[in-house]
């Protein structure tokens, strides 16, 4: 549930590419460019949706999400993926099913580094990231299919019916892959075309795992790396620079980005020094806003976006005037994380944000079921329902 990729980076793990597409789009490059202010604001996120709900997730011996990488909806189901396991929940938060299918086994996984939906024909496709495999399964887990991929990859983006989009951040596979994205055909199974090359200088040093990199909304597909402060729309075919973060003083030097160091440490320590913003680490993407985390002087912060007026709305604390009395929330403090799908965004939080303001809550319905949650219970899902994404 937590953002991981600075902790990740502390602890010397899992350590792998992240870099932008370019640290500025060039002038011949249409995009827009979007102030962010350095006052931050309490946001509401009753402003989001007037018609948002809380979904209490079944806590059972099978149920229980420990990590959450993705949350994605259908018109029956959650489904919330961590690294062990795809859970499925009810529209009222009831446990149905979880796919687990763990193991060393032909038709198992070590692994799930990133999973996509396939919603029309009830598939689910994982990238295990250890096997190098994407692996197929029907909603209730069943194996279908695999496809073996020769080259080192993070994460993936459901395209449509017969594509998938692989994303390898700043990690060259020599002799097979130097590019940032590959697009795999699904009905052949082969790799199709790999995209926008690495920079040599970033795949010395610049490997890191972030949160989510890729988010799709109403067919558009967005794309955004820690360290970057550019937003791209991503095709098949190329990654374009979308919108630019302007992060005034506290931007990335592109001289900086443009070094050489020893490692992503070695680089970690210049940015802190120069005390500017980190760039994107997550990006969630909505029909009319894109919502991002990032850290800006040693803050987790988030960012509204709205698409239209190409304005921007920073925070670190947030309300919900429409769940809560009163209150301003701190996201560090309580773990507050997001995930979008399908026009909605989802907030989770530690059941300590519900349970140490449980008399401040409006609903009495969800105020008495709070009352028999515990801290280690799963999560309470909060979803605020946008436009719907045409699918």
């Amino acid at each position: 549930m937590k953002r991981q990729w600075i902790t990740i980076m502390a602890l010397g793990i899992g350590i792998w590419g992240i870099s932008g597409c370019t640290n500025h789009p060039s002038e011949s490059e249409t995009f827009a460019i979007v102030n962010v202010e350095e006052k931050e604001q309490v946001f509401d996120l009753q402003t989001l949706s007037p018609d948002a709900h809380t979904v209490v997730l079944e806590t059972t011996d099978s149920s229980l999400v420990a990590f959450t990488n993705r949350i994605y909806a259908d018109n029956d189901y959650y489904l919330i993926g961590s690294n062990q396991a795809i859970f499925f929940f009810d529209k009222k938060g009831r446990f149905h099913h979880a796919i687990q299918r763990r193991g060393e086994g032909p038709e198992e996984y070590l692994t799930i580094a990133d999973f996509a939906v396939d919603k029309s024909n009830k598939q689910i496709w994982i990238w295990d990231m250890r096997k190098s495999r994407l692996t197929c399964y029907d909603y209730k887990g069943a194996f279908l299919r695999e496809i073996k991929i020769g080259f080192w990859c993070t994460n993936l983006q459901w395209l449509d019916a017969s594509h998938i989009l692989l994303y390898s951040g700043n990690q060259i596979t020599p002799e097979v892959n130097a590019c940032k994205f590959s697009v795999v055909n699904l009905q052949t199974g082969e790799v199709e075309r790999h995209f926008y090359p690495i920079a040599p200088n970033k795949a010395e040093f610049l490997h890191l795992m972030g949160g989510s990199h890729l988010s799709q909304t109403g067919g558009e597909t967005f794309f955004a790396e820690n360290f970057n402060d550019t937003i791209y729309r991503i095709s098949a075919t190329e990654c374009v620079p979308a919108y630019y973060l302007d992060f005034g003083n506290a931007k990335i030097p592109v001289s900086l980005l443009a070094g050489r160091y020893k490692d992503i440490m070695d680089f970690h320590q210049k940015v802190t020094v120069g005390n500017y913003a980190f760039g994107i680490s997550s990006l969630y993407a909505l029909p009319d806003k894109i919502w991002l985390a990032y850290l800006d002087h040693g803050t987790d912060k988030y960012l509204c976006l709205d698409r239209e007026t190409k304005t921007s709305t920073p925070f670190s604390k947030l309300t919900d005037t429409s769940l809560f009395q009163e209150g301003a929330f701190d996201i560090s403090e309580y773990e507050i994380s997001f995930y979008a799908d399908e026009g909605q965004l989802f907030m989770l939080a530690s059941n300590a944000l519900y349970l140490e303001h449980q008399d401040k809550l409006k609903d009495e319905a969800l105020k008495k079921v709070v009352g028999s949650l515990q801290i280690d219970s799963n999560p309470v899902l909060r979803v605020y329902q946008g436009e719907k994404d045409e699918l």
